[in-house]
């Protein structure tokens, strides 16, 4: 599921990323980014110290906590470049930046929201991780014109010039020691 994901929206070259939550989909997310993507420093986001560990094993060059999300736009607009803009009412929310496209691995209203937040400008949100729907404020969404992708299975792939079925990409890669 995260490699068909980040074929759908791979990132921009030398361009940083972000992986919102660690669990499984998460760290896969970060070892293919690491594999395919060396370029590109990889920003997470983990909710528990084992996922940090792990996520900075697989090769997160930042890891932040899940919580507060004041802390995460400030540290995020630091390590993109995103001015933090503080609207009236609501969140804030960053501005310009380099951050292209967030791999939301958990799925959440609440992160989802955050990943509007984030982006910068015609950015990408590939959503993989499912959870129940509820509503967010999503004003960011159209005033920076992101593109939302969901990615939640996987099938038939092209990938380094084949078509094959994910799976066996997947263990192929495995199997390889590339991830």
């Amino acid at each position: 599921v995260s490699l068909h994901g980040i074929l759908k929206r791979p990132p921009l070259p030398g361009a940083p990323v972000l992986v919102y939550g660690c669990g499984t989909l998460g760290l896969l997310a970060i070892a293919i980014l690491r594999t395919f993507h060396p370029q590109s420093p990889v920003l997470a986001i983990a909710r528990f110290p084992h996922q940090r560990a792990l996520a900075e094993r697989f090769g997160a060059s930042v890891v932040l906590p899940h919580e507060p999300s004041a802390a995460i736009l400030e540290r995020v607009a630091a390590q993109t470049g995103g001015d933090l803009m503080r609207p009236w009412y609501g969140i804030p929310w960053l501005n310009g930046g380099t951050l292209d496209v967030i791999y939301d691995t958990v799925g959440l209203p609440s992160t989802v929201e955050m990943g509007v937040r984030l982006l910068g400008a015609r950015g990408a949100l590939v959503i993989t991780g499912v959870e129940s729907p509820k509503r967010f404020e999503w004003t960011p969404l159209y005033f920076k014109e992101i593109t939302l992708i969901g990615s939640n299975a996987f099938g038939v792939e092209e990938f380094e010039g084949r078509r094959r079925h994910a799976m066996e990409i997947y263990l192929d890669l495995v199997r390889d020691r590339r991830i």
